[in-house]
């Protein structure tokens, strides 16, 4: 028995694999991608913060630390614009990340956002290009520096003067 005996059924079978491409969404298969879980905490958090960390890990964690990580500030971010306006802005940093990745770990920035008892937490190193995630989900994501100018002026913006 033979399969695809002509050309034009090679052609057929090509031109389908190529439109499913062109059909599909861009992260469909970019694998820096946050999953669709951790996206719906963030988007529709009960409870969000934006975190400003020392980036130092801490040998003896202390209690209100982040992972092991001290906590400089806290900003609950309550804005519907602002929390999107930071979600796009870590999504498009991770699109952005050419698996480009430094040897360090040096965290400046975390999110914690809680939805319905889930938690996603993510420790944030634009200057190592990395993110990772805690929570009901885990992983390692990579990510550019685009979106740090955006999480400081947010951080800045929401301390006590």
């Amino acid at each position: 028995m033979r399969f695809f005996a002509t050309r034009w059924q090679w052609f057929a079978v090509l031109a389908l694999i190529i439109a499913i491409f062109v059909v599909m969404p861009q992260d469909w298969w970019h694998r820096n991608h946050l999953p669709s879980a951790v996206v719906t905490t963030l988007q529709q958090a009960d409870h969000f913060e934006l975190l400003s960390l020392d980036p130092k890990l801490q040998s003896f964690p202390e209690e209100d630390s982040f992972h092991g990580y001290g906590i400089l500030s806290r900003v609950t971010i309550s804005d519907a614009n602002t929390r999107k306006r930071l979600i796009s802005a870590l999504r498009r940093g991770m699109r952005e990340n050419s698996d480009t990745i430094a040897a360090c770990f040096h965290p400046r920035h975390g999110i914690r956002a809680v939805r319905k008892g889930k938690e996603a937490d993510l420790v944030i190193c634009f200057e190592c290009l990395q993110i990772q995630l805690f929570g009901d989900v885990q992983g390692e994501f990579l990510v550019s520096d685009s979106p740090q100018a955006f999480f400081d002026e947010t951080l800045k913006a929401g301390r006590p003067r």
